[in-house]
């Protein structure tokens, strides 16, 4: 909840809008990759009509998969801005956008790399909170 508040001030503080491609504050999700057509033999890639946006990241729609294969036996072995730079290698499964699909890469990229967390640890996230939320109550 505190990474969902933070992310809320930065909003309204000019930090972060909902239309910024991811890239802006992840450089490596800079050109990412689409998956067209893939079996057993071939992979197809071709760009997206548009990069991934903030709005596309909390809403489901950015097109990144569930999980990466780095994440490979279980969610939770990597550290959040690991998961994150995975995701950038990782092929999106539809144009950002396009359709809903819930995607735990969403939710750690939103954590990893949002200005208001940045990847720190829950202690920053708390002491931010905190000076924010001292600040709108003068």
């Amino acid at each position: 909840m505190v990474p969902a508040v933070l992310r809320h001030g930065c909003l309204f503080a000019g930090k972060l809008a909902l239309d910024d491609p991811v890239e802006k504050h992840l450089p490596e999700f800079h050109h990412q990759w689409l998956t067209v057509e893939q079996d057993s033999h071939h992979l197809l890639l071709k760009q997206p009509k548009r990069p991934i946006t903030v709005r596309d990241i909390l809403s489901h729609t950015s097109g990144l998969p569930f999980a990466s294969a780095a994440e490979q036996p279980t969610l939770d072995l990597l550290p959040l801005r690991v998961g994150a730079l995975s995701y950038a290698m990782t092929p999106l499964v539809f144009e950002p956008g396009s359709k809903y699909q819930y995607s735990n890469a969403g939710i750690n990229v939103q954590h990893a790399g949002f200005p208001g967390n940045g990847g720190s640890s829950f202690e920053a996230f708390r002491k931010a909170a905190a000076e924010e939320f001292g600040k709108k109550g003068r």
